[in-house]
């Protein structure tokens, strides 16, 4: 591994990092996002090729000095942590460009900061700032947050003097003014104050080319709801250089006609509003290139839509809107419409002069017909018609010889036209919840497919030429009426997925342990009797769910299947689990439940990863006895509705925080019970215990117990355990 220049490990659990990370001498790029690590090892500041380092949301309260030994350290994130000092070593990384530390329950930021002087991206919470933060001569991004909660909630004047500065983000920040003194930032071409309490906003912007105002409060000072309800101050109108403007989710029933004033405009996204018409003053616009209106109530596009003659990209979707007018055809230099999730009926036939659009999404709609003239679309890459009641798909379709992404899915389909073979490019075709009862053959052309959706269709087979789709990666055939999977399913060597649950299958074909890229495997809710042997050869497998079939049986080949994490087996009729279960060792979830097993293993708890096993409905009689180590991650052990009598002392090496032993036949409650340090939530109802022995004082981190109402427990249970509920 030493030849690796990234590692990315982020959301894994971490709690430490290992002293060898410092052989990744070749190391650049380090992301250790979400995780658990409290402490960082010298050993990785001596990395010395590592340009960027993301440490972002775990629990660091200390960064230390050694940091500064990273002379080529580029980008460092050590946002949401516990740093309640601003780390002073940082200021010695004479190479810092991009620095993000919000989040972080720190106080002021240091006047040290000025040695950053190649400093170009910074995130730091609302606090004050030192006035020599206006040396940081290259600083083009400017990030204030107030996620740490700080009581501080005015914009730090301070900021107005960084004479370079190009975007400033201070969303979310609760902050009621903007003091003009922003306007003598000169260079500013990006402002974002969504999410804060503004009354009015500063105008005088020499270069100002983009402003985010959206989820704001505008309204404090009308004194009835009906005036308050969707207002926007009138100075934002005054910003003559405005390119972009984002006004979303601000409660507006309609765009004032102020907005034709903004001549520049080239960007106006007012999604999520109660807009209830596209007004003539929009329509001024004529150099909008992007018009996002999602999320409305607009129930008519105007006929005068086409004076928009530089629009790029529509999005109507979510809205009310019943046609789409002729005119919306002479958007000459429209590349995306989007207007799924309206009562559409018909796709005007004029449709194939937007010879520009690359995107058209018209899913969730009422239209039945697909007009001929669509396929003179030569630079579709994206067609969605999905949740249409269309049945039938013209031969033209074929025609559209960029298409990338089509996706059919949630309508009345029976078949499709032979032409669906000429679409070389095509790598995603999604046909799920339609009527098709066979394949057509051309679709064996399409060698660039990686993603094939037939959920919830009639399919009684798959013709064996399904094994030509070399380059297939993901694919759905789960609720058809499939027995087998053709040999030639073997040959699909790229495929990652395969989900064919909810189907008759009984036996799978020895060719499938080919699939050597096999990710996951999801049989669920078939004929099963056994465990098909090609599975077991599936090394590269992470998730297999068998569950809902008729298996009798586990076989000690599952050693094999070393990386698996998630193995469901339930709902079968398995009565004994192997001990080579034990070489699951990445495994995080085992579910077992309503089987007909008697018997555990030892060796099913030397799964020293494992977060959760369930076991719940079984005829297990005993738990077992030796038990050599403790499991540091188990967060839940059911053995509801089992047989158990006794609970051995060996529970306390299985360390579970949820034990759920619930219908069983156990009399009594150990003491060394309450000695398991992990013990949150006991669950012992419909048992034969009398009552509940003095230790359970001990078990502080004990929140929920559930026993029978007859139980006896001890007297001062509510003095020494406040917290616990039962």
């Amino acid at each position: 591994l030493k030849s690796v220049e990234k590692l990315n490990l982020a959301e894994n659990g971490i709690r430490k990092i290992p002293a060898k990370i410092s052989d990744l001498e070749n190391l650049k790029i380090l992301i250790l996002v979400m995780n658990k690590i409290n402490k960082l090892p010298k050993s990785i500041f001596k990395i010395k090729n590592l340009e960027e380092l993301n440490l972002e949301a775990n629990r660091l309260s200390k960064i230390p000095d050694e940091i500064s030994n990273l002379c080529n350290l580029k980008k460092l994130n050590i946002s949401y942590n516990n740093l309640k000092e601003f780390p002073k070593s940082l200021f010695d990384i004479a190479t810092l460009e991009e620095l993000d530390i919000v989040g972080n329950p720190y106080g002021e930021i240091p006047k040290e900061i000025s040695k950053l002087i190649n400093l170009k991206e910074l995130s730091i919470n609302l606090n004050k700032i030192p006035a020599e933060i206006k040396k940081l001569i290259n600083l083009k991004k400017l990030n204030i947050s107030n996620r740490s909660n700080s009581d501080f909630d005015k914009l730090p004047k301070e900021i107005f003097n960084i004479k370079n500065l190009e975007e400033l983000d201070i969303n979310d920040n609760d902050i009621s003014e903007i003091p003009n003194e922003i306007c003598k930032l000169n260079n500013l071409k990006k402002l974002d104050l969504s999410g804060n309490n503004l009354k009015t906003i500063p105008y005088k912007f020499k270069n100002l080319k983009s402003l985010i105002i959206s989820f704001n409060d505008f309204n404090y000072r009308f004194s009835s709801f009906e005036d308050r309800f969707g207002k926007l101050p009138k100075e934002i109108f005054k910003i003559k250089t405005l390119e972009e403007l984002d006004i979303n989710l601000n409660g507006l029933k309609d765009i004032p006609k102020e907005i034709s004033a903004l001549k520049n405009l080239k960007i106006l996204d007012a999604h999520e509003n109660e807009i209830g018409c596209i007004s003539g003053f929009v329509l001024e616009l004529t150099n909008l290139k992007e018009l996002i209106l999602n999320n409305n109530k607009i129930s008519e596009i105007p006929y005068r839509i086409d004076g928009l003659i530089n629009l790029e990209k529509l999005n109507l979707s979510c809205n009310k809107i019943k046609d789409l007018p002729d005119t919306i055809c002479n958007l000459k230099n429209l590349k995306e419409l989007k207007c799924d999730e309206n009562i559409i009926k018909e796709i005007p036939e004029d449709i194939e002069k937007l010879s520009s659009l690359e995107i058209l999404d018209l899913s969730y709609n009422a239209i039945e017909y697909i007009p001929k003239s669509i396929g003179k679309l030569k630079n579709l890459k994206k067609l969605n018609l999905q949740g249409n009641i269309i049945k039938e798909i013209p031969e033209e379709i074929g025609e559209l010889e960029n298409l990338e992404e089509l996706n059919l899915s949630d309508n009345k389909i029976e078949y499709l036209p032979d032409s669906i073979g000429k679409l070389k490019k095509l790598n995603e075709l999604a046909l799920s919840r339609n009527e098709i009862k066979s394949l057509n053959k051309n679709i064996k052309n399409l060698k660039n497919l990686e993603k094939l959706y037939l959920l919830a269709n009639e399919l009684t087979e798959l013709p064996e030429w399904v094994g030509e789709l070399e380059n297939l990666k993901n694919i759905e055939l789960s609720d058809n009426k499939l027995k087998t999977l053709p040999k030639s399913f073997g040959k699909l060597i790229n495929l990652e997925k395969l989900d064919a649950n909810l189907n008759q299958i009984n036996d799978l074909p020895e060719e499938i342990e080919n699939l050597k890229n096999l990710t996951r495997i999801d049989l669920q809710s078939n004929k099963l009797t056994f465990i098909p042997k090609g599975i077991y050869n599936l090394r590269n497998l992470s998730e297999i769910d068998l569950s809902h079939n008729e298996i009798e049986y586990i076989d000690a080949e599952i050693k094999n299947l070393v990386f698996v994490v998630e193995f469901d087996m339930s709902h079968n009729k398995i009565k004994n689990v192997p001990k080579e279960i034990k070489n699951l060792e990445f495994i995080s979830k085992i579910n077992l439940n309503d089987n007909e097993i008697e018997y555990l293993p030892n060796e099913i708890f030397y799964l020293r990863g494992c977060e959760s096993f369930d076991l719940n409905n079984n005829k297990i009689k005993s738990i077992p006895e030796n038990i050599p180590f403790k499991l540091k991650k188990l967060y839940w052990l059911n053995l509801n509705d089992n047989e158990i009598e006794n609970i051995p002392e060996s529970v306390k090496n299985i360390n579970p925080m949820s034990l759920d032993l619930d219908n069983n036949k156990i009399k009594n409650i150990p003491d060394y019970l309450f000695e398991i340090k992990n013990l949150q939530r006991l669950l012992l109802l419909n048992n034969e215990i009398k009552s509940v022995p003095e230790s359970i004082l001990k078990a502080k981190r004990l929140n929920t117990l559930r026993i029978d109402k007859e139980v006896i427990l001890p007297e001062k249970i509510k003095e020494h355990l406040p917290k616990l509920t039962i």
